[in-house]
């Protein structure tokens, strides 16, 4: 099986390093550097990952999307997508490909785990966001909002990556194609990990108004209301 790990950094200068150097005894790497401005690219490259690099900002699904693309025109049988902050732990990067074994997706669910050192806004957040989920989908899922995930080729090349969202909202709808599809899928615990020194990119008024959207389209769809 060839095995590729997608590394998604925007602005990680100082860690995307450490989090390529933990990963690379599980498969190939590819840092998606997204525009930054400090050296996250050098970094990744010193560290041992191959690097493709956006020309600006684009976005984490446009990310994502660059490094699933490259995973097929690769060849690759599985990958796994995380973060370089450092918040992916590197050490379940094994236990997902385990998982592929017998899965077509692995889903990471700090829910299942550790959360006390969750924030409480982001607690009572996630709880919500996951509720409106299993809503839309009728599909059990423990943690709705974590984009740490193992893909197989099948699934990655049924995604219609041109008319998928370039932010945030690309996780939930792939999410979403999980759930209502015929995909088999296994949930891994991983405790919750929060750097108090660094802030996490997303903002929760401006972004999760964004995630919700494709839930409530999904609801509309499938339950054939009508709005006004």
């Amino acid at each position: 099986m060839k095995r590729l790990v997608i590394v998604v950094a925007y602005n990680e200068e100082g860690r995307v390093g450490g989090v390529v150097k933990a990963v690379l005894k599980h498969g190939n790497v590819v840092v998606i550097d997204d525009g930054s401005s400090d050296a996250t690219a050098a970094e990744g490259k010193g560290a041992g990952a191959e690097v493709l690099s956006h020309p600006r900002n684009m976005g984490v699904g446009a990310a994502m999307k660059t490094g699933m693309r490259h995973a097929l025109s690769k060849g690759y049988d599985e990958c796994v997508i995380m973060s370089g902050d450092g918040q992916c732990r590197p050490e379940f990067v094994p236990k997902m490909f385990k998982a592929l074994e017998q899965n077509d997706v692995c889903l990471i669910s700090r829910f299942l785990g550790d959360v006390s050192n969750m924030p409480s806004e982001r607690y009572f957040g996630n709880r919500l966001f996951t509720g409106l989920m299993r809503i839309a989908t009728g599909r059990k899922v423990s943690d709705a909002s974590c984009g740490y995930r193992g893909l197989k080729n099948e699934f990655i090349e049924s995604l219609p990556l041109d008319r998928m969202s370039d932010d945030y909202r690309f996780e939930v709808q792939m999410l979403i194609r999980i759930l209502r599809g015929d995909w088999k899928y296994e949930e891994l615990p991983m405790p919750a990990f929060y750097d108090e020194q660094k802030r996490t990119k997303m903002r929760i008024w401006r972004d999760w108004p964004l995630m919700v959207s494709p839930i409530l389209r999904e609801m509309v769809r499938i339950r054939g209301w009508r709005t006004r």
